[in-house]
């Protein structure tokens, strides 16, 4: 199920580079660095707003 999931966080990552919107945070629209995002490329926050939602 989990495999599921992932693929189709890959994908919306694609169609986020189509856009033009890949890399750059959702909430905040600050960039995500590109280390974060080849550790986790469908990544759609940065560490500050994901930080700040765990809070």
């Amino acid at each position: 199920m989990r495999l599921g999931a992932t693929l189709r966080e890959l994908e919306r990552a694609g169609d986020r580079v189509s856009e033009g919107s890949y890399g750059r945070c959702a909430v905040c629209d600050a960039e995500i660095p590109t280390a974060q995002l080849e550790l986790q490329p469908e990544r759609t926050a940065c560490v500050a707003c994901v930080d700040r939602r765990r809070r």
